[in-house]
């Protein structure tokens, strides 16, 4: 019948059907209204700007605003500040992003004026004198900053300059809860050292949760200043080129202290030196631990590591060890000592040169593994009992993310069949069960980009992945919150 009325229709019925009237209306809509500004639906009437009332926006409160703006801007751990980078960077794009938002309006400068001081990287040293006058002109811009990263290369001459100019930016800013310390000094100068900068910076670090020192920065400067550290809560160092002069023997007692990262760039007794001094330390909260390595030696690993873990590793529930070294055997059983040392563990990121199935834990319930391509793992269900899932970390990430993107993004942000993106102007990672990548490598021969189920069980047995109620808190306060709402 339908058939049939497709075809003797024009005979016996002249009208066009609803249909065909509204297609013909929007075609002559788009061939004569839409040259004139005329379109078939109004939005507003008909004018160059918007009409509605100014409060219709100010009444949105500042805080949704705020929460809409953070979709915009990709989060700092998918970005890298440095200039290497170039000028096109995703870095750069999202910090062009926000400096568009403060553009468009009175109502959108009020807000995303807020995103745009809460973060601030020091890439030049004349950067510094810019934001000292921003400073000057506008007393609202210092408490806006939660975040300061200095990371620039200063010359001899200028120097002098640096303790009196830096100390005049903290005074700005009373509310900063994350520092970066990685100024490169062009050689020690009498003058100044970065000692002298923590020396004048107390009133700063008493207040700072989160400090990272980059390799420039002497332990040996960093050390007598981190008592004053009261409410310190993730501690990282870098210790690449750093020698045995450069380490400081005073005890520290960091009362708050939740997470140390500790990177080595080589496996030269000079650097791991450090572990021993650390060990003395007072830490009773640290109950998480990131090695980062590039080398390995295991004699002189088991030296500084065995002591440290079996001082603090039955209360550590997360540790990283990040060490690249490609013969297997010897870091599989370097890793299984490590555990026996942690008997609370529940969390365990590895490199890709640890056969994880030689490995077992009573506790463990994730395990992250650094790797380019996933694979699958044959695993015995008594070797981990309490495991919940195996998930691989695309190492293209740890250029930018570092190696705490697992703590930064819980294996348990996605569960099921679910996926998670972040998409932003140079950014494009994904997140499927299992595994965590870089999407804007695609184009790239041979790169993956879509993923089987990385684990498998010899026994019958299963683990339950749907009860996350036990599982550890990952977050830090102020720590990536703008991660976990994309």
């Amino acid at each position: 019948m339908d058939v049939l009325w497709d075809i003797i229709r024009d005979v016996v019925w002249d009208l066009p059907t609803m249909s065909q009237r509204h297609a013909e209306e929007d075609a002559l809509f788009v061939l004569h209204g839409h040259t004139r500004g005329i379109t078939k639906y109004d939005l507003y009437p008909p004018c160059k700007r918007c009409t509605n009332p100014r409060y219709a926006f100010e009444c949105i409160p500042f805080e949704i605003w705020y929460e809409i703006f953070q979709y915009v801007i990709p989060p700092s751990t998918f970005l890298d500040s440095s200039l290497s980078c170039g000028p096109r960077s995703p870095w750069s794009l999202a910090l062009r992003t926000k400096k568009t938002l403060v553009s468009v309006c009175k109502t959108w400068y009020n807000v995303g004026i807020h995103l745009l001081y809460r973060q601030i990287v020091l890439r030049r040293f004349p950067q510094i004198y810019f934001l000292l006058q921003s400073l000057d002109l506008n007393s609202d811009l210092g408490p806006m900053i939660k975040d300061i990263t200095v990371s620039c290369f200063v010359l001899c001459d200028d120097s002098p300059l640096v303790k009196s100019e830096l100390n005049r930016l903290l005074n700005y800013c009373p509310l900063v809860s994350h520092f970066t310390f990685a100024i490169e000094l062009q050689s020690q100068s009498e003058l100044y050292s970065p000692s002298d900068f923590l020396a004048a910076a107390t009133h700063m670090l008493s207040n700072v949760t989160h400090l990272e020192f980059g390799p420039k920065v002497f332990f040996s400067d960093v050390v007598p200043h981190l008592t004053h550290c009261k409410s310190l809560i993730s501690l990282t160092f870098d210790m690449h080129g750093q020698t045995s002069n450069d380490m400081a023997t005073e005890a520290v007692d960091l009362p708050t202290l939740e997470a140390l990262r500790i990177s080595w760039q080589s496996d030269r007794l000079e650097e791991i030196a450090v572990l021993g001094v650390i060990t003395s330390w007072s830490m009773p909260r640290l109950y998480r631990f990131t090695i980062h390595q590039m080398g390995f030696f295991r004699g002189t690993a088991e030296r500084y590591y065995f002591p440290f873990l079996k001082k603090y590793g039955p209360a550590l529930s997360t540790l990283c060890v990040a060490v690249w070294f490609p013969d297997v055997i010897p870091m599989t059983y370097f890793v299984q000592s490590l555990l026996e040392f942690c008997p609370n563990l529940e969390h365990l990121a590895i490199s890709s040169f640890v056969l994880i199935e030689k490995l077992s834990h009573k506790t463990l319930k994730w395990i992250d593994i650094w790797a380019s391509t996933p694979e699958r793992h044959l695993m015995k269900a008594q070797d981990f009992p309490m495991l919940r899932g195996v998930r691989t970390l695309d190492w293209a990430l740890l250029t930018t993310a570092g190696p705490a993107l697992h703590l930064h993004v819980p294996p348990n942000m996605v569960e099921g069949g679910e996926s998670r993106e972040w998409v932003f102007p140079g950014v494009h990672v994904r997140h499927d069960p299992g595994h965590l990548y870089r999407r804007d490598l695609d184009y790239l021969p041979g790169y993956i980009s879509a993923v089987e189920p990385i684990s498998d069980w010899e026994s019958g047995d299963e683990y339950d992945t749907s009860d996350s109620s036990s599982y550890t808190d990952y977050s830090f306060p102020d720590t990536e919150d703008s991660l976990f709402r994309q």
